[in-house]
């Protein structure tokens, strides 16, 4: 190191300067003090760097987390939409067998076959299964209407699936309009849900 009073060059071990004498301590602090800020100041930085970087993945995590839970509920629910629309389709064509065998094949007017039919589901639970399986559908749709990234067209698309499912549904718990009507109506509905089923296995993202 250089001594301050005369210049010379002195051991870095040197308290006192070989040429005049004078201290060197004063010099010591002042090159170890800057090294010990310029350490702390290091740790410091580094610290930082691991909250900030603590805190992106703390959102990523989180961010994942509920698009994994929209994946999870958007297929319950398109599950559950096929197998109950499927359901709600078999009662249709029940309804209308009885429809026209009232007509044709009974001396049982129309509103009396579709009450005893509409008696047996009661009784077998049949009614309160699909009743109870749409609230539960109409609870997960509600919660899919902000659509993760990536599933905004399927969204779009179960949702057409879900009016279908609700217009096939009202046909099976509450049948109106003369048998010609209702078989028209029936499978067209019919129709547009199975074509909508098919749809969505294409626009779906694989997350495999």
């Amino acid at each position: 190191m250089i001594c301050p009073k005369c210049g010379e060059k002195n051991r870095k071990s040197d308290l006192f300067c070989s040429k005049c004498g004078a201290s060197l301590e004063e010099v010591n602090n002042g090159e170890i003090k800057p090294k010990r800020f310029k350490k702390r100041k290091i740790f410091f930085i580094i610290i930082a760097i691991f909250i900030i970087a603590g805190v992106c993945y703390g959102k990523y995590l989180n961010t994942q987390e509920q698009h994994d839970d929209y994946v999870r509920t958007f297929n319950e629910t398109y599950l559950s939409i096929k197998v109950e629309g499927d359901l709600v389709e078999s009662m249709c064509s029940q309804i209308s067998s009885t429809w026209h065998g009232a007509i044709f094949n009974s001396e049982t007017d129309f509103n009396t076959a579709i009450s005893n039919l509409n008696t047996g589901w009661q009784n077998d639970g049949s009614l309160d299964e699909r009743k109870k399986a749409k609230e539960d559908i109409d609870k997960n749709m509600s919660k899919l209407k902000n659509p993760t990234k990536g599933y905004e067209e399927s969204y779009k698309t179960l949702s057409s699936l879900y009016d279908d499912y609700n217009s096939l549904y009202q046909e099976a718990t509450n049948p109106t309009g003369t048998l010609m009507s209702y078989n028209t109506e029936t499978s067209n509905k019919e129709n547009d849900f199975n074509s909508l089923v098919d749809k969505l296995k294409t626009v779906v993202p694989n997350n495999n």
